[in-house]
């Protein structure tokens, strides 16, 4: 059956009218950052034209592999067809074969042997199921004279190309359907419908998302959610990795195509899985969009961690971080194939605005935010509002590394000013509908999973939990504790202090006198005087990774995880716990 619905690829570079001879995706390597990744983390490359060896500057396709030199540029675009947008519908796959410049671990398929380790254009790979292949020579005696005749690939594989071990993830050319649209001499093709293919068992093709810095202009929707400096900014690399693996449109960078044409694959496929590769705060606008789109059934999200905390990649099994170099088709086959769905609870933040008598440009308003992991008021959502500040700055550098020092460097400067020590007597705090008496507090944090603060489990630290709950993020609850300082969460950071537990409700309300500091999922702002209540609102569908038994911290963060297939149970409600002294 045809699957309905329309994608657009102009964002994507694909433009051409002609489905069957697209122009390569060729990056010319010009900046310092390409130059590196093309020195020091693939290799040089060896032009498929005349097959020169340059180190620097130069054209690939990541889609398919193709390299060349600046004078041979029009030759490869003319000669060298690049991997197929759409075909036939009742036509065969066939291999499509690119000459040299293969992985440096690449083995033959046909005799378990390492190839493409000599010199200059040897050997082939496929584009598609990326089966790698001798350049077998043979001899043939004509008049006494000897002629080496090359044969093609399809010789010892076969002409039918079957997508390779990762079939079931990649949407092949011939089950996509383009159609024209605009201006004659503007046109871009769409992809009209989707045509699942007969042969392929449990078909779920994997759509990756990821924000790119980039030059070109950022859609306005997406600034607030989602950051372009998180992590090591590896964005690029990571989609041309998984290019080259996938449909070319599968990956999909949001700094050139609004997410709501990004989600249309989901109405496109009957079944697909949605693959973030970003920080907690780019999972968290992606999980919005989903929910505002209202898709149904919502499609699962798996978690590539290239942001600095990476909280939510690290309950759900995808490990604390991802580094640029990932192998996109031993990544698709070691992880998602050993995954389950799970739920996870999303709480709408409702933020009522009072008109201050001090600030004569704040109105009367609301304003509706969605939360993953946690939301906070004080100390902590202090530092992140000045590093979040600081990325903005000229001498920012993007580094995972370099965002941790400046994180500490905003804690320890907070340690000795204290910018928020009289928090408690500011706010007002109301849990399940019953007031609370703060003591004297620099923070109040609302957790919806067991990971705080880069790796923190506060409210399992320590001796208090037992009297509650065991914490999920699937069971209707968040957990609430306060911080006494920037010292206090250094201190829960090596595990020698642990929170203090305000108590586990279903609703709770802050009422802001003054303006404060708030967060969530890593995002922060100066919070002007107001009301601000926490509510769940729905859940999303996660993919969580199946890890053996161990004792590991990772398996202690994602332990009270339950399976989407169990049923709604309605969860007790512990009432919050009101503490005599601290």
């Amino acid at each position: 059956n045809d699957i309905g619905g329309t994608l657009r690829l102009g964002s994507h570079g694909l433009t051409t009218p002609v489905a069957n001879s697209v122009r390569h995706e060729l990056l010319r390597i010009n900046s310092l950052r390409t130059v590196l990744a093309t020195l020091f983390i693939t290799r040089p490359h060896y032009c498929s034209i005349c097959g020169s060896l340059f180190l620097s500057r130069g054209f690939f396709c990541h889609a398919c592999g193709v390299a060349a030199e600046g004078s041979c540029l029009k030759k490869a675009n003319r000669n060298l067809p690049c991997k197929a947008v759409s075909a036939p519908v009742d036509s065969p796959l066939k291999h499509h074969w690119t000459k040299g410049n293969l992985p440096l671990d690449s083995v033959c398929d046909v005799c378990d042997e390492d190839c493409g380790n000599g010199p200059g254009l040897v050997d082939f790979i496929c584009a598609w199921c990326q089966r790698t292949v001798h350049q077998t020579k043979y001899d043939t005696f004509f008049f006494g004279l000897f002629r080496f005749v090359i044969p093609p690939p399809d010789f010892a594989l076969g002409e039918l190309c079957d997508l390779g071990p990762h079939r079931r993830y990649v949407v092949p050319p011939n089950a996509v359907i383009l159609r024209k649209r605009g201006r004659i001499r503007r046109q871009n093709s769409i992809i009209e419908r989707i045509v699942p293919p007969e042969n392929l068992k449990n078909w779920s093709p994997l759509i990756v998302i990821r924000l790119v810095f980039d030059s070109c202009v950022v859609f306005p929707s997406l600034l607030p959610a989602a950051s372009s400096s998180s992590g090591n900014m590896d964005g690029h690399h990571v989609l041309n990795s998984f290019r080259r693996v996938l449909h070319t449109s599968q990956v999909i960078d949001l700094a050139r195509t609004p997410p709501e044409e990004a989600l249309e694959w989901c109405h496109l496929l009957p079944q697909c899985v949605v693959m973030v590769a970003g920080g907690d705060g780019s999972i968290s606008w992606v999980l919005n969009t989903i929910h505002r789109l209202r898709i149904d059934p919502p499609p699962p999200v798996a978690l590539l961690p290239l942001g600095t905390g990476n909280d939510l990649s690290r309950i759900l099994g995808w490990g604390p971080s991802q580094d640029a170099c990932v192998d996109a088709k031993n990544w698709i086959l070691q992880n998602l194939p050993h995954t389950v769905r799970v739920p996870l609870d999303r709480w709408r933040i409702t933020i009522a605005y009072r008109r201050h008598p001090l600030v004569s440009s704040l109105r009367s308003g609301t304003t509706v935010k969605f939360m993953n992991n946690y939301a906070s008021v004080g100390v902590d959502a202090l530092v992140a509002l000045n590093f979040h500040r600081s990325r903005n700055r000229s001498w920012y550098f993007p580094s995972r590394i370099f965002n941790k020092f400046l994180y500490l460097s905003y804690g320890t400067k907070d340690v000795l000013e204290r910018e928020c020590r009289h928090l408690s007597e500011h706010i007002r705090l109301e849990l399940d509908g019953e007031a609370v008496e703060l003591p004297p507090l620099e923070g109040v944090v609302f957790l919806n999973i067991n990971c705080w603060c880069a790796g923190v489990t506060p409210w399992i630290s320590g001796v208090g939990h037992e009297e509650f709950l065991s914490p999920s993020p699937s069971d209707g609850l968040i957990e609430v504790f306060g911080i006494r300082s920037s010292f206090h969460i250094a201190q829960m950071q090596v595990r020698l202090s642990e929170p203090l537990r305000l108590g586990q409700v279903r609703t709770a309300k802050v009422t802001l006198l003054q303006p404060a500091p708030m967060q969530v999922d890593g995002e922060p702002w100066e919070q002007p005087p107001g009301e601000v209540t926490l509510a769940f609102d729905h859940q999303a569908t996660m993919l969580s990774k199946e890890l053996k038994p161990s004792h590991s911290q990772g398996d202690l963060l994602r332990a009270p995880l339950r399976p989407l297939e169990e049923p709604d149970l309605p969860a007790p409600i512990l009432r919050h716990r009101r503490h005599q002294s601290f």
